[in-house]
């Protein structure tokens, strides 16, 4: 398994510490995958996983001084790589009248739209733990918050850097030929020790919460480069230095909110533009139902359309939230990805629930069409369609956690 040994030692001497007002929970979770096909290289159609994270929380000082600690590890049956275990945060949080200091490991997020943040970039995705990109790793941080009359300022400085993860050949939603993220390569000399920053101001303007923010470091989507590897073909992931200027925005008005992101991203070659936007609007009771529904349409943009690793660059996503109203918190989201220009779509499906006070239970499903595959028994990314190597990876996924 792939963990963090300093900090996992750090870790166990904090958490056997007494504490009176330590919180001290933890979740156990199982997850099985059921997919439509066999993979591309004859991977298998199902697998089972089981999951543990664990949380400790304490704070002393009268409040002023908080420590917390997010752990998570995983078996799976099929997949090496996704035997894994992370910190996800561990940090000193330290409380003033106007800022508060966090010292270690934690996760930010920077996004506000529904289906795609690329204004997001502190952390790196964990990409083995969820296919769509919404688990990120624990990233080293030292992080000040300031207060001030016109806004809050966030600053970071990001010491340590986080390769992606990928799926192992017998994985699933992997490209072909597979990536070989043991052979990372780096713009910058100073490879995973290179010192990153980043800073955002968030403020209220014309009843609209916005922020602006800016990032100079490793970018952490890696340029996937095609090479030879002991006679095979293999992507080799290349990180590259950037410059990340971004700003996004919410609104609400009555039933509706409106959601934007907006980033300018220099590299090494060029510099593109990336944005997402839209909105979602409720309908309450909905057709006296009991349900409210909330209907959702966004916009995505990316300018640097012939580049086959940006999977949407005029894509629109449109989806409908159903929330049941009840005891269990139930709730659905339907989602539609659709490229009109290349007849690219992604239907999704996730539902979650509560059974009683300790454990929820969630359903995900997704499948991929791509009208112009041009070959869908043995799909690559080389064919020009850029969702091409998904078509045998249409899935069902059901997921129960044990809160404890």
């Amino acid at each position: 398994m792939k963990f963090i040994p300093a900090a996992m030692l750090l870790t166990l001497t904090v958490v056997v510490t007494p504490a009176a007002r330590a919180q001290w929970n933890q979740a156990l979770g199982a997850e099985t995958w059921f997919f439509s096909q066999t993979g591309s290289d004859g991977q298998t159609t199902r697998g089972f996983s089981a999951s543990y994270a664990p949380e400790f929380r304490d704070e002393w000082n009268g409040g002023d001084d908080r420590f917390t600690f997010e752990g998570f590890a995983r078996y799976d049956s099929v997949d090496s790589s996704r035997t894994h275990g992370d910190i996800r945060s561990l940090y000193w949080h330290r409380l003033g009248l106007n800022w508060d200091l966090r010292l270690g490991m934690d996760r930010v997020f920077w996004g506000v739209t529904e289906f795609d943040n690329p204004a997001d970039v502190v952390n790196q995705t964990d990409l083995v733990e969820s296919p769509d990109g919404d688990e990120r790793l624990g990233q080293p941080m030292v992080r000040f918050t300031y207060l001030g009359e016109y806004g809050t300022w966030d600053l970071l400085a990001l010491p340590g850097f986080r390769e992606r993860t990928f799926a192992d050949k017998d994985g699933r939603f992997r490209s072909t030929p597979a990536v070989s993220e043991d052979k990372a390569q780096y713009e910058s000399g100073a490879g995973q020790h290179r010192l990153d920053a980043a800073v955002r101001f968030r403020f209220m303007w014309q009843q609209s919460d916005w922020a602006l923010l800016h990032f100079s470091g490793t970018s952490r989507d890696p340029v996937l480069n095609a090479e030879l590897q002991n006679g095979e073909l293999a992507l080799i992931p290349h990180y590259e230095v950037i410059d990340h200027t971004a700003a996004t925005m919410q609104s609400v008005h009555g039933s509706w909110l409106w959601k934007f992101e907006l980033v300018s991203r220099s590299g090494p070659i060029r510099r593109h533009t990336q944005a997402t936007g839209g909105f979602e609007v409720t309908s309450y009771n909905w057709l006296q139902s009991g349900l409210d529904v909330g209907w959702i349409a966004e916009y995505l943009f990316d300018d640097r359309k012939n580049n086959l690793e940006v999977p949407f660059e005029r894509d629109w996503f449109w989806g409908a939230r159903l929330q049941l109203n009840d005891i269990q918190s139930s709730e659905l989201l339907f989602g539609l990805v659709w490229d009109p220009a290349k007849a690219e779509r992604i239907y999704s499906l996730e539902a979650s629930t509560r059974i009683g006070n300790a454990v929820s239970l969630d359903l995900e499903a997704r499948a991929f069409s791509d009208d112009d595959a041009v070959d869908r028994g043995n799909p690559s990314i080389s064919t020009g369609n850029k969702l091409g190597f998904l078509q045998r990876d249409d899935y069902l996924r059901a997921r129960i956690r044990w809160y404890f």
